[in-house]
């Protein structure tokens, strides 16, 4: 379903996320990509990185702590990508929500991130020490109706 169309309410963080820090929007030039890591353009396919990695590394981040929508593929993709560069990952449970396009697509992205190594917190989980970031993993700001 389409969601966080670029420059509408869906595409906005919730009032109550502190962000002290920069903010990496994805598909906003009419790129896609599941992972806030990487965007693909939809023109030649190829895919190129955002500028995230090298944020994290600049500001000696030490952990990701990631939520947002969806489960099953921008949330998942961004962990799994996050554990790939070398990041203890968080995931937020009571901050995310799947798709669900097949029953259970949630359940087994969860296991998927488990398996690769990332943590599920839930409530009061919002507050991290310094060195942490929090990332929100949040569809397609294009409005494509891709995922």
């Amino acid at each position: 379903p389409v969601h966080c169309v670029r420059d509408s309410w869906g595409a906005e963080l919730h009032p109550a996320l502190s962000v002290d820090g920069p903010v990496v929007r994805k598909g906003s030039n009419g790129e896609d990509g599941y992972s806030a890591f990487s965007m693909r353009d939809p023109v030649t396919g190829e895919t190129r990185p955002t500028e995230l990695a090298s944020l994290l590394a600049e500001s000696a981040v030490t952990r990701v702590v990631i939520c947002g929508l969806a489960t099953d593929y921008c949330v998942k993709a961004t962990v799994l990508d996050a554990r790939g560069h070398g990041y203890p990952t968080t995931v937020l449970e009571d901050a995310i929500r799947a798709v669900n396009l097949e029953v259970g697509d949630g359940d087994r992205a969860v296991e998927e991130m488990l398996a690769a190594g990332a943590h599920l917190e839930s409530r009061g989980a919002g507050r991290h020490a310094q060195n942490e970031v929090s990332a929100c993993a949040a569809g397609q700001p294009s409005g494509n109706a891709s995922d």
